[in-house]
Formats: C-alpha cells, sequence, structure tokens
C-alpha cells in the first residue's frame, strides 16, 4: 500500500490523499466537495515507488509527494489525560488494584513463603518448637525437602536445551538460522542459565519463577536486551487462568525504598519526596484498615514502620481501544489510522477502494508510584507478538500448579509427610535419651547420709564406678529401660514412602536405589519419576518459548540488519555454523556477510513468522539422542554412520564427518578403479579370443 499527499499550492488551499495499490490501482480522496483523476507513473530507477500525478479539477491541480508522517506533528498519548483522571484518582486506582491483586494471590504466597522456610529447613512452629524446647525434648528436622528440590534442579541442569527460530512453510531457512544465533548472543551475554535455573527453583519450591525481558538502554545507546530472574515473591498479577497472563489484566513489581534511595533514583522529584517522607511522620504508621483507600501512606501494606521505608510500586496494565483499520479486499493489504497523520485521516473514508474495519486492540500504560507521588505514568513502547491485538508483558512466568487464583509447587504437597517424618524420628530419639538412664531403686537405709546418696547419683554412669552401701541384702536396681515400639519406626518408615510418592522423587533418582535391584527395574523406576514430574519441565518449556519470541520480536525492532549479522559472524568465530547448505560459514567471508545483510533488509522482519523451539544443549541430551539411535540400529533399522558421529556426545566431531567423508570417497574411487580393471581385462580377453 502507497499513500501519497496532494499538497496546497499557489491555487489551492486544501490537500489531497492518495492512495495507490499494488495493482496500479489509485483514487484520490475527497476535500472541499472534490476529487481529482489521477495518471500512475511507471516506477523508474530514480524513484523505485508509483507516483501519482494530479490531473486538474476544480480549476486547480497539485503537486503531490510520497507521505512522510515525520512531516506531521506526532500525536503524543497522555494516559492520565485520556482517562480523565487526575493524579489522586491515578494513586486511589493503583492502590485499589494492588490490594485487588494481593487478596487474589495472597494466600498462595504466603504458602509459597512456607515451602521455601520448608526447604531451608524450618519446618516447625514457633510454638511447638518452644513447648518442646521447654519440657527439654528432641525437635529435630530431618529434610527430605532439599534432597528433593536439588534432585529436580540437577535433572533440569543437566538436560537444558537451546532456543531455536524454526521457518514456517515458506519461510527462510537461513534467516531462520541467523535470528536463532541474535537470539543465542543475547541470551549468552544475560548468562540465561543461571537466570533459568533460578526461576526454576522458584518454580518448583513456592509454585511460581519469574524472568523480565526489557531493552537496557544505560549500558547501550542502540539498545542491550537484559533477561534478568525476578524475585516470585515481590510481584502480583491481577486476576487470570492462563499461565501465559493472556487474561492477566495488570500486574505489579514492588521494591522497599528508604528516602535517600528514592530520591537518588528520581533526583527531579526530590521535593515531592521529602515532603512526602514529612508527611509519613506525621501521619504515623501501623494503620491496617485496608478500606482506607484516601492515603496510601497510612497503610502498612505501602510504608514499613520499622524501616521508614516506602514501598515503590511498579505497575503495567492493558489499556484497550478501538483501532480503525483500512482494507483493500482487492489484494488484502491494511493500513490502520495512526499510520496516516491525524490531519489527513478524514480524507480515507471518502477512497472508495478502502472498506473500514474496527479492531479491540491495547496499549501497555506503565505507572509507577511511591506512598502519594505518581512518578512515572506513561504507554510504553514494545514490539506485538503476531495474532495479538497488544504489546505483551515483560515479564514471563513458570507455573508448577495453578487452578484459578491459586498456585503451588512441589514442596506443598510433601509438607505433611515431612511434618510427621520429623515428629516421628523426635519421638525415637526422646524414648531413646530416656532409655540410657531410666532411673534407680533405691531400698531405705541404702546411704547412711544425703552426701553418700548424692555421690552415687553423680557418677553411677561412670564406667567402673563403684560404691560401698552398707545393705548388701538390698543394692540398688536400675529400672528396666523401655524399647522403640516397632510401631513407631514401622511409621517413620511409612512417612518417608508417602513423602516419596507424594513428591514423585523415589530413591532412584536420587541415586540411593538397592544394589540387589536389576538394571532393568531401575531404569524403571527411574523412568516412573521422571514421567511424574514431566508436567514440570513441559511448563517451562511453555513458557521459554514465549519468552523467545518475544526476544526475537525485540531483535527485530532494536537491531539494524547489520547488527543481526554481525552477532551472526561473531558466533560463527567461537563455534562452528552451518546454513542450508550445509557448508560451514567462514566468519570472515565479506560476500557472504553482504549477502545476508541484503535479505534481511529484503525481508519484513517485523512480519518474519518463525516458530520457537528448543534443541538439545547438554552431553546429557545429546547421549539420550544417540542411545536412541544405537537402539534403533539394533533393531535392523538402516541409518548413516555420519548421523551416529552427529548425535556423540564427542569432541571433534566436524573432524571426524570431515575424514568418513574423505575415506567415503576414497572407497567410491577404489571401487571405480576396480571396476574400470575389470572391464579392461574383460576387453582384454575378449580380444585374444578373436585373435586366436
Amino acid at each position: 500500500m502507497y499513500f501519497h499527499v496532494a499538497l496546497r499550492g499557489p491555487d489551492a488551499d486544501h490537500e489531497h490523499l492518495i492512495y495507490i495499490n499494488d495493482r496500479g490501482m489509485a483514487e484520490c480522496s475527497k476535500a472541499k466537495g472534490h476529487k481529482h483523476p489521477l495518471t500512475i507513473l511507471a516506477p523508474t530507477q530514480e524513484a523505485p515507488t508509483p507516483i501519482a500525478q494530479v490531473e486538474p479539477a476544480e480549476n486547480h491541480t497539485h503537486y503531490t509527494q510520497p507521505l512522510d508522517p515525520s512531516l506531521y506533528p506526532p500525536e503524543e498519548f497522555d494516559p492520565a489525560k485520556d482517562a480523565g483522571e487526575t493524579e489522586a484518582d491515578v494513586i486511589k486506582r493503583k492502590v485499589a488494584q494492588y490490594e485487588n491483586a494481593w487478596s487474589h494471590e495472597e494466600e498462595s504466597i504466603q504458602r509459597g513463603q512456607e515451602s521455601v522456610r520448608f526447604r531451608e529447613g524450618d519446618q516447625w512452629p514457633d510454638e511447638a518448637r518452644k513447648k518442646l524446647s521447654d519440657k527439654d525434648r528432641a525437635c529435630l528436622t530431618i529434610n527430605q525437602v532439599a534432597p528433593m528440590i536439588e534432585t529436580l534442579s540437577g535433572i533440569y541442569r543437566r538436560n537444558r536445551t537451546d532456543l531455536r527460530a524454526y521457518p514456517n512453510e515458506n519461510g527462510d531457512a537461513d534467516i531462520a538460522t541467523v535470528l536463532t544465533y541474535a537470539m543465542k548472543n543475547v541470551l549468552t551475554l544475560n548468562h540465561f542459565d543461571a537466570e533459568d535455573t533460578e526461576a526454576f527453583e522458584d518454580m518448583v519450591v513456592a509454585g511460581r519463577g519469574l524472568l523480565e525481558l526489557y531493552p537496557d538502554f544505560d549500558a547501550d545507546i542502540e539498545g542491550q536486551l537484559k533477561i534478568t530472574h525476578r524475585p516470585w515473591d515481590m510481584a502480583i498479577f491481577g486476576p487470570h487462568l492462563r499461565k501465559d497472563l493472556g487474561d492477566c489484566e495488570y500486574f505489579f513489581y514492588w521494591s522497599w525504598q528508604s528516602k535517600d534511595r528514592l530520591t537518588n533514583l528520581y533526583p527531579e522529584f526530590k521535593d515531592e519526596i521529602s515532603a512526602m517522607f514529612g508527611r509519613l511522620e506525621q501521619f504515623g504508621l501501623g494503620h491496617t484498615d485496608l478500606s482506607d483507600m484516601d492515603n496510601p501512606l497510612t497503610d502498612s501494606l505501602f510504608a514499613d514502620p520499622k524501616t521508614r521505608e516506602i514501598k515503590l510500586l511498579e505497575c503495567e496494565e492493558k489499556v484497550y481501544y478501538r483501532l480503525k483499520v483500512y482494507v483493500d479486499p482487492s489484494t488484502g493489504g491494511a493500513a490502520s489510522e495512526y499510520d496516516i497523520p491525524k490531519s489527513l485521516r478524514n480524507h480515507l473514508k471518502s477512497i472508495g477502494l478502502l472498506r473500514l474495519v474496527e479492531q479491540r486492540k491495547h496499549r501497555i500504560r506503565r505507572t509507577i508510584l511511591a506512598g502519594d507521588i505518581v512518578l512515572e505514568d506513561n504507554y510504553v513502547n514494545r514490539p506485538t507478538p503476531p495474532l495479538a491485538t497488544g504489546p505483551s508483558f515483560p515479564v514471563f512466568p513458570y507455573y508448577s500448579y495453578k487452578r484459578g487464583a491459586r498456585f503451588e509447587g512441589k514442596v506443598e504437597r510433601t509438607k505433611d509427610p515431612q511434618r510427621e517424618i520429623n515428629k516421628r524420628r523426635s519421638q525415637i530419639v526422646d524414648i531413646v535419651n530416656t532409655s540410657i538412664n531410666n532411673g534407680w531403686l533405691l531400698p531405705k537405709g541404702t546411704f547412711s547420709n544425703q552426701q553418700q546418696k548424692q555421690k552415687f547419683l553423680d557418677h553411677v554412669s561412670a564406667p567402673g564406678f563403684v560404691v560401698e552401701i552398707p545393705e548388701t541384702q538390698n543394692p540398688p536396681q536400675k529400672i528396666d529401660a523401655g524399647q522403640v515400639s516397632p510401631s513407631i519406626v514401622q511409621l517413620e518408615m511409612n512417612s518417608l514412602q508417602s513423602f516419596r510418592e507424594t513428591s514423585n522423587v523415589n530413591v532412584e533418582m536420587l541415586g540411593t536405589g538397592s544394589q540387589y535391584q536389576s538394571g532393568a527395574a531401575m531404569a524403571h523406576r527411574l523412568q516412573q519419576g521422571l514421567m511424574g514430574n514431566e508436567y514440570l519441565f513441559d511448563n517451562v518449556s511453555q513458557a521459554k518459548k514465549r519468552l523467545g519470541l518475544e526476544l526475537l520480536l525485540w531483535i527485530q525492532e532494536l537491531y539494524t540488519p547489520e547488527r543481526i549479522a554481525r552477532l551472526f559472524f561473531n558466533q560463527a568465530k567461537l563455534e562452528p555454523i552451518f546454513m542450508g547448505d550445509q557448508q560451514q560459514v567462514d566468519p570472515y567471508d565479506l560476500q557472504l556477510y553482504q549477502q545476508i545483510v541484503t535479505r534481511l533488509k529484503d525481508a519484513d522482519l517485523t512480519k518474519y513468522d518463525v516458530t520457537i523451539g528448543e534443541t538439545g544443549q547438554s552431553p546429557t541430551a545429546q547421549l539420550a539422542n544417540f542411545e536412541l539411535m544405537m537402539e534403533l540400529a539394533g533393531k535392523g533399522v538402516p541409518l548413516p554412520p555420519t548421523l551416529f558421529i552427529e548425535l556423540a556426545p564427542i569432541p571433534n566431531k566436524e573432524r571426524i564427518m570431515q575424514m568418513l567423508g574423505e575415506a567415503s570417497q576414497q572407497q567410491a574411487q577404489a571401487e571405480d578403479k576396480k571396476y574400470e580393471t575389470e572391464i579392461r581385462k574383460t576387453m582384454i580377453a575378449a580380444q585374444s579370443k578373436r585373435q586366436a
């Protein structure tokens, strides 16, 4: 779709909008009650796009030029102004949203925080611990939660995957390869493996892990993409059912800030911040009536009375609007009203070649406030995923288990078995402690004085202790020790078994299976445990694919074709890269570099449709694929030797495959030579026979 403007001139005090489609059809908009006939000039080398020449009408004509939105005043959006809100209205609405989100997720967050304490070994209620301590009884913690988390984390670490872009049906495979390595560069610079693992462990323990993707212009004026792990319990989301936040309308980050730190972050609000902390002292803290929405300074959710700190709230919210889109039915091309300067939008209605369609879209409104001060309130510029009504939130949650408002991790289901293990083991220790010295029976008159009696009691447990008593007929008798009931021991064993069944982390996964078990049985049990936890790894995989798609959109938004190609060739200097022709990329091939830059420029990267997938990264994943190929070969499936080399977790695979190729070529040449020799022998024999 091409748009031109018929400019004002000496004979015309008005403008027209001219539309030209890819088929050469054109039409002039109506202005001052008239339209102009048009003549479309053929493209030339100097002007590769169609040019419309305006023919006279109403005793005048116009000069034309291609539409350049930069020549028109930009349209600015003011969120508060658009909504007709004052600053007080913004604060009141954000506080209400925050408290609604908090009530929605409060139970899950509190359960998750308890799960974190369980992993760290804090598994007894304070009241129960104090009660047992006062009675000098055992209060043991046999932490089974930590090994479970460490085992699942170890499995995840050993089977990491890389994100990869795959072309769709008519996509460019080479462009997808280039974009894949551009993504890999960003992930490597951000130490993604470490950030990803932190989010995974949060998910397993508390039920939710968080990663954030955003451009950082402080580190790089061109924009450096950052991927960071966010504390899971310092973010809350509005009501949502989908794990990808597709139905979530807003979310909050927060952090506690002192007066000095807040002033350093927002020096332009120095006076307002100082005055706010003065009001903080005036109001006092500790008021917890959540119905009081007039001033967040009086609410303990937003101000800490002990540290004298204010909660800095960062909120992102979807703001919906109706977008008018003008579609050309003959070509399928479309242009939104925002593609046209505001002063020319009314002209679109009079162009008969275009049909009006209204779409429901959304922007992302970002508001930052501290106490009763609005620090930022604006719309953010962020790329829109394909088939979406607007940009996504910059946060990507890893959910373990989520139903409705509730989410939970693996630890939640193991709390009761863990409590029982701790209780039974403490009971056994108490019985053993009391059985060591159950007491003595002392007949009256055994000791002549209290001093002798006390000496006996103080030293009776010492090895080789000797005591003299006057009454030998009635010596002191030790009370028989009590025995640990077999039922208590069995209960503890049952508790351990219940824990493993609940967690789906069996002894084979822990590496402590029975030595008398066959290898096949151990492998079967290991597979059972992995199957019971497969949903964790699948949930993470889906979230990582969403992250990969968003990352690809940001790369296409921020990076020039030259920068993308440069990242690709820099990666080729570090590891072998093969493109569509399966030839290794030469990182110093300037001709190939220019070809890739040209193809990137020609491709509409903002609409480039790719699929995000995962490939094996670790030797463990490679080994699993290799063993699968070996199994297929053992069953008689014909597989080429090069495939085994490619999947084998061995170094210098490229060199080995090259040597195999050379050997195969030499063998083929030898076979050809042998064949030629046999033919020659046959011809000589035939000739000799004819001569005879």
